[in-house]
């Protein structure tokens, strides 16, 4: 029975030692990039519309390992998204900028692969213009926390690539602005708030998102 046991832990020792365990003191950079687009065309004897939007998201991320496998950093993100719709050449450009603090937690299940559980704190800014005097500009302020968990895999020394389900806990409060000209040289202005808390995948075209991560070991 000691004998076994003994073997026991000796394996259990050996399976450990081959999990690598991220080092206090590492360091984390990190950016995500997104695309998006669309076209829709609406077609009727003499008549023809077509509407496209497109988009572009980044986000860059800093963060330290305050201990083993825990890392604690910051973020900034920008993303601006453009509609053009043909009938009218009406187009309208949103433009976005953000900021976090984050906190992730690294499990290791085998070599060179990990599961994560990621928390951060959020507040993001837009606004809305169009490129014509007689349609509404919007400004929207948000605030808001979020958990969502993700696996990442080590492909380098210092290179991963993360998967992670965007979203699956959030916690959001946001403020909006619609001036609204009147056509007589007036603006009329209408103020919304919105508050919520969700569970769902949030985007549900694509609610996964891709990463890039590039972890510094600590010295020593």
């Amino acid at each position: 029975m000691k004998k076994t046991f003994t073997l026991l832990t000796l394996f259990t020792a050996i399976c450990f030692s081959l999990i690598a365990q991220i080092k206090k003191g590492s360091t984390l950079y990190g950016i995500d990039l997104a695309f998006s687009g669309s076209t829709v065309k609406q077609e009727s004897p003499g008549f023809e519309v077509k509407n496209t939007t497109t988009g572009f998201s980044s986000s860059v991320l800093f963060g330290k390992a305050v201990k083993e496998n825990l890392f604690a950093g910051a973020g900034i993100s920008y993303s601006t998204s453009k509609f053009k719709q043909g009938a009218t050449d009406l187009e309208q450009t949103t433009n976005g900028f953000g900021g976090s603090v984050w906190g992730r937690k690294y499990f290791p299940v085998i070599r060179s692969f990990y599961a994560f559980v990621n928390g951060s704190v959020y507040v993001n800014t837009s606004s809305n213009k169009a490129n014509n005097t007689t349609s509404a500009k919007t400004n929207t302020l948000g605030v808001g926390i979020s958990i969502y968990p993700g696996v990442s895999l080590q492909l380098k020394k210092c290179f991963y690539l993360d998967a992670s389900l965007n979203n699956i806990a959030n916690m959001y409060y946001t403020h909006t602005k619609i001036k609204q000209p009147d056509g007589s040289g007036g603006v009329s202005t209408q103020t919304g708030n919105n508050y919520g808390l969700s569970t769902s995948l949030g985007n549900t075209v694509n609610p996964l998102q891709l990463g890039i991560r590039w972890i510094i070991p600590a010295k020593g």
